[in-house]
């Protein structure tokens, strides 16, 4: 790969109902996390901050699942934010 190539990750953000505790989670799903460093590091140190920080205004690292294959990884499970960011700007 030459300097100027990128491989892009794909994340996206979807809600989901936990079955076994019936809480409403936030799931980061990424793909191809692994086939680019800077976006596995990247990855590594929000998980790593999100261990550590504890703030009302943060949201809270609720999961990982972490499958037989590492590759196969790809969702971090989150808290659900109450609001969304247009409705904290007015």
């Amino acid at each position: 790969m030459s300097k100027h190539e990128r491989v892009v990750t794909i994340t996206k953000l979807i809600s989901r109902m936990v079955q076994d505790t019936h809480r409403l989670v936030a799931i980061k799903k990424t793909e191809y996390i692994f086939d680019d460093l800077v976006d596995c590091k990247r990855t590594l140190r929000e998980i790593g901050i999100l261990t550590r920080l504890f703030h009302s205004s943060i949201i809270k690292l609720v999961d990982i699942i972490v499958p037989e294959d590492l590759l196969k990884f790809n969702d971090i499970y989150l808290e659900v934010m109450r609001d969304d960011i247009r409705d904290l700007e007015n």
